[in-house]
C-alpha cells in the first residue's frame, strides 16, 4: 500500500494530474442460500451487508469534458452468521424434524479491494457538473468461515475454519454523480463475484456491490 501511495505522489508531481480521495458506504448483495446458511423455518441467519469504504487515486482530463480516474478502492468488510444443519437433515424448506436434530453455528466475513480505471464524461450547468462513469477494476476478494458445532464432542468448539483468498479478477465499474467545486457525490456499482466453485460457497458477496461515496479532487 505504501508503495502505491509513493507512486501516486510521484506521478502527481511529474505530470501535474490531480489527486482524489473517496470516503463512502457499501451495500453488498449476498449469495443464494446453500452451503453455509438455509432460509428454512427455524434456521436463523443474519448478514451485516453494510460497510464503510475508502479509496484514493489520480484524475485528469483526456478531453475538455471527459475525465479519467485511476486508483485504489476498498469496499469494506461484510460479516454473516447462521444456524446451519447438514443437508441430510434439511428438506429445502425446513428441517426433517422440528426442532432440528443437529445444527452448527456458522460465522463468516469477507472483503473486496482493488485498483480501478474509469472514464467519466461530464456536462456543466452553472457551478455544477453532472457525469456518468464507467470502466474496469482488478479486484481481490477475501473470505473467512468459522463453524462451531455440537457435532463435536465438546460444545462451542471450533471444528472448521477456512480462509479463502481469490485470484485477481477483472470486473465492471459503473456509476453517475454530480460535482460542485471539485467535490463529487458518486453512486456506483462494482462487480465482486467469486470464481469457479467458490461462486456458490461465499455468502457474503456476489454480483454488484452498491457504493455511495463523496469524492474530493485536489
Amino acid at each position: 500500500m505504501k508503495y502505491l501511495f509513493i507512486m501516486l505522489l510521484f506521478v502527481t508531481n511529474c505530470y501535474a494530474v490531480e489527486f482524489e480521495i473517496l470516503a463512502g458506504h457499501s451495500v453488498y448483495a449476498p449469495s443464494d442460500n446453500g452451503i453455509w446458511y438455509q432460509t428454512g423455518k427455524g434456521l436463523d441467519y443474519h448478514f451485516e451487508r453494510d460497510a464503510n469504504s475508502v479509496g484514493f487515486g489520480l484524475t485528469d482530463y483526456i478531453a475538455p469534458d471527459v475525465r479519467w480516474h485511476a486508483g485504489y478502492m476498498n469496499l469494506g468488510e461484510t460479516t454473516s452468521w447462521a444456524i446451519a444443519t447438514p443437508d441430510a437433515d434439511y428438506t429445502g424448506s425446513g428441517c426433517v424434524k422440528s426442532p432440528c436434530d443437529k445444527y452448527d453455528v456458522y460465522m463468516g466475513k469477507g472483503s473486496v479491494e482493488g485498483f480501478y480505471f474509469t472514464v467519466s464524461p461530464e456536462y456543466t450547468y452553472n457551478d455544477f457538473k453532472f457525469f456518468v462513469e464507467g470502466g474496469l477494476w482488478a479486484f481481490l476478494a477475501k473470505f473467512n468461515a468459522t463453524v462451531i458445532g455440537p457435532r463435536t464432542q465438546t460444545y462451542n468448539q471450533v471444528f472448521f475454519n477456512m480462509n479463502k483468498k481469490e485470484d485477481w479478477q477483472l470486473g465492471l465499474v459503473v456509476g453517475f454523480g454530480v460535482e460542485y467545486r471539485k467535490t463529487q457525490f458518486l453512486v456506483s456499482a462494482w462487480r465482486v463475484d467469486s470464481v469457479n466453485d467458490w461462486d456458490v460457497m461465499i455468502p457474503n458477496y456476489q454480483g454488484y456491490t452498491t457504493n455511495l461515496s463523496i469524492r474530493h479532487i485536489f
